[in-house]
């Protein structure tokens, strides 16, 4: 009789495959590959800053793209003017300086234009 369990047994062995139970793998991982997903921990909403929705700040945003490309322009145009200023002033100091040195260089014996030796 026991000739017969054996020859049962291994039958069944031939016919299928050894299964092992979950957790128990020879691997040492306790039922890594089918285990349940882990929870998320619950989220921190005392710490997140939340937005306040202002429409007329809103409103005065999308209107107002004239208004800065005017403020621009206006910036851009006195900067301009200022450069041309500082220019100018430079331009009359270097002419001052010309004249004060043209008589000192004609004693020395210069020949020629004292503008485009200082220029």
């Amino acid at each position: 009789m026991d000739r017969r369990l054996d020859l049962k047994k291994r039958k069944k062995s031939l016919l299928l495959p050894e299964i092992t139970p979950i957790g128990n793998d020879d691997d040492g991982n306790a039922g890594a590959q089918q285990s349940r997903p882990k929870r998320k921990p619950p989220k921190n909403r005392s710490n997140k800053t939340t937005i306040v929705f202002d429409t007329e700040a809103r409103k005065e945003y999308l209107t107002g793209f004239r208004k800065r490309k005017e403020e621009r322009r206006h910036r851009a145009q006195e900067k301009a003017q200022n450069r041309l200023k500082q220019e100018v002033r430079k331009a009359r100091c270097v002419w001052c300086h010309v004249i004060r040195l043209k008589p000192l260089l004609q004693l020395r014996g210069f020949q020629g234009s004292c503008q485009e030796e200082v220029l």
